[in-house]
């Protein structure tokens, strides 16, 4: 039995790592996506802040003169209202 735990703990440390992977993968992407097309986001209340959906993420950024900045990447099973915070 105590392997068998042991064997579930190392399979989930190799899903996690996979996963991490695969969305850091999926989050470089996206990045290109909008530097190449800055206003390929949903705009937001806040001017020249938008936000690039990616699947259970949200990539909140802002557009300047100098380029792209990354406010956060929000991980949507988080409380709602404290994304209000980041965007003000």
């Amino acid at each position: 039995m105590i392997g068998l735990q042991y064997l579930l703990i190392g399979i989930t440390k190799i899903v996690q790592h996979f996963s991490a992977k695969k969305l850091n993968k999926l989050i470089k992407e996206a990045l290109k996506i909008i530097s190449n097309h800055p206003n390929s986001g949903k705009p937001t209340d806040k001017e020249n802040v938008q936000v690039k959906v990616l699947r259970d993420y949200l990539i909140i950024y802002q557009s300047t003169e100098i380029g792209i900045v990354v406010l956060s990447i929000w991980d949507c099973t988080q409380n709602p209202d404290e994304i209000n915070q980041i965007i003000k």
